[in-house]
């Protein structure tokens, strides 16, 4: 479940695929390039969400880190647009518009709530986000807390923050 939180209304259900119109034309061009490949990259975007919730962008899942490569499991998005594109520059460009809007879809049906933020990409018209698990942020504040309590020799306040803690984590999940 992805989540915007806001000072003034809290935290605020996100139920609508961004671009959706854009998203399908993507997912046409891939199915006619590799009908399986759909498939493999929304279960290595979940795979990948299960073992970050400290904080996701599509380009941190997707990436290497050795230049512009992908891994392997993302690697037709951009090979299918490469195939309809006018220059491969404008395949890289929309291969990374198309993994963000996957990576929003995988959101919107994942069990976990998820909180983003977003920064406009520089003469684009789209925005990149990042993604926080909920349980996670709750948690990550109170776990600097117990740390601190500990350090300065108060194991039963600890205990009680690290107790807090995971309540706030099992409630954030269960949403």
């Amino acid at each position: 479940m992805l989540v915007k939180l806001t000072i003034e209304h809290g935290c605020i259900p996100v139920t609508a695929q961004a671009r959706e119109v854009q998203l399908n034309g993507y997912l046409a061009d891939l199915r006619r390039y590799d009908p399986n490949a759909e498939d493999v990259a929304r279960a290595a975007i979940r795979r990948h969400l299960g073992a970050h919730p400290e904080g996701v962008t599509a380009a941190w899942m997707a990436c290497t880190g050795a230049g512009d490569e992908w891994y392997a499991e993302f690697a037709p998005l951009y090979d299918a647009l490469e195939a309809v594109a006018l220059t491969p520059q404008d395949a890289h460009v929309e291969a990374g518009k198309f993994l963000g809007l996957l990576l929003w879809s995988e959101m919107l049906a994942h069990p976990r709530r998820w909180h983003f933020n977003e920064y406009k990409k520089e003469e684009e018209d789209y925005s990149v986000k990042r993604y926080w698990a909920m349980d996670h942020i709750c948690g990550s504040v109170g776990t600097r807390q117990a740390q601190e309590a500990r350090r300065h020799g108060d194991e039963e306040r600890a205990v009680r923050i690290e107790g807090a803690v995971a309540a706030l984590r099992s409630h954030w999940r269960q949403r």
